[in-house]
């Protein structure tokens, strides 16, 4: 920043910005008028200066948690179930460990679900049945076989004393309760109706969900700058030569695991190395 003499101001929002032959004129606070060859914006968060006349695609939310009404599931608060797949509307899905918090549910699974189907869950209005299968290598037919097998082997135990896929005693009592079967009930007892529902259960659990978490703790924004009106080896504008664009004004989302991060990060350095060539 030395070397390029930057200078910092702080407190000082550009609204507008009005593109010219050989310059931009960038509006600050709405009277103030700065003129520069090159304009680089990397603002994000829905934040975008007016007057440049990019196709924005639209913002919604992107890696957050989600809440329930369901309160007999957020009583197990602080479970963790290990590789399940989490499906919503749109036909988004999120696969990894997925974590019981005291409003809803959390966890890579989650957050996953989240990014991909951003826009389907704000469609929604972030208010639909979330599908949870505790354990997505196996089948609906493959599950009741090694429930069935549970009954052949262990007759006279109780069918609450053992989880067959390693699910959290708490929360194997609840896909029980869920499926209709007693858990003091015996193994060589359980119909099999019992049996076929505990199966349903375990690969399509059903969570009714009102909403993103109410602490905002959004992660990333999905939207921004349709990226075909950017050239990605320098980040410059197909529209206006001389404006360059990084971070998340674009339409650029990533999973979590710091790949937003390194998004904002790359952007900036070919936008900046760009205009620094430019300006010799």
């Amino acid at each position: 920043m030395r070397r390029a003499k930057t200078e910092i101001r702080t407190e000082t929002a550009v609204a507008r910005v009005c593109p010219r032959e050989d310059r931009f004129e960038a509006f600050t606070d709405g009277k103030n008028c700065e003129t520069c060859r090159t304009l680089l914006v990397a603002t994000g968060g829905c934040a975008f200066v007016e007057g440049l006349d990019h196709a924005i695609e639209p913002c919604v939310p992107s890696l957050f948690s989600l809440e329930t009404s369901d309160r007999p599931f957020t009583e197990l608060a602080g479970i963790v179930a290990k590789g399940v797949r989490a499906s919503g509307p749109g036909g988004a899905t999120g696969e990894g460990d997925l974590l019981i918090t005291h409003d809803g549910v959390s966890g890579p699974a989650v957050l996953r679900l989240s990014s991909f189907g951003a826009r389907a869950l704000a469609n929604a209005n972030y208010s639909f049945d979330l599908t949870i299968h505790w354990r997505p290598a196996l089948r609906e037919d493959q599950v009741f076989d090694a429930l069935a097998k549970c009954r052949a082997d262990t007759p006279r135990r109780q069918i609450g004393s053992l989880s067959p896929f390693g699910l959290a005693a708490r929360l194997w009592k609840l896909l029980l309760l869920r499926a209709g079967v007693e858990a003091t009930c015996e193994w060589g007892r359980c119909p099999l109706s019992g049996m076929r529902e505990m199966a349903r259960q375990t690969t399509a659990f059903s969570l009714p969900i009102l909403g993103r978490s109410r602490r905002r703790e959004e992660f990333v924004t999905c939207g921004g700058v349709r990226l075909k009106e950017v050239d990605f080896r320098t980040m410059e504008s197909r529209r206006h030569p001389g404006l360059f664009l990084a971070g998340e004004t674009l339409d650029m989302d990533g999973l979590t695991g710091g790949f937003n991060l390194q998004a904002a990060w790359t952007t900036g350095y070919l936008a900046a190395a760009a205009m620094l060539a430019r300006h010799g």
